[in-house]
């Protein structure tokens, strides 16, 4: 009588590796483009439009300071230097000046409303 060899089950057969071919080959077989990431910067170079934006924020940043003595001027140049600065935020390289841009903006409006406050409040107790 002779043995035959026992057949092993299917879950228990050795795997073979997968060889997987090369994407450059792959991609050559389909006709696709070779598979290469987008290049992708985060610096772009600011035209002079947003330079000029941008610098004038922080030079009516700078005033409004100065000119928050009257509130007529000194709160719509703060509000024009804090929408400026605003704008030149989305500019990724001059990200510094435009903190200091807003930061000078807001001092310039807070000084122009504390202003407009008093002379609302003397006002109010001299004449009513």
């Amino acid at each position: 009588m002779t043995t035959r060899p026992i057949k092993p089950h299917a879950a228990y057969r050795q795997i073979q590796p997968v060889r997987h071919e090369p994407l450059e080959v792959h991609n050559l077989l389909w006709n696709r483009a070779p598979a290469t990431p987008p290049v992708r910067s985060s610096y772009v170079a600011p035209d002079a439009n947003q330079y000029h934006i941008l610098f004038t924020g922080l030079v009516l940043g700078i005033f409004s300071i100065a000119a928050s003595i009257f509130p007529v001027c000194g709160l719509p140049m703060a509000l024009a230097g804090l929408v400026l600065s605003l704008l030149g935020r989305r500019i990724g390289a001059f990200q510094k000046l435009a903190s200091w841009s807003l930061l000078l903006a807001i001092i310039g409006c807070t000084l122009s409303l504390l202003n407009i406050g008093v002379m609302l409040g003397i006002y109010v107790l001299t004449y009513l």
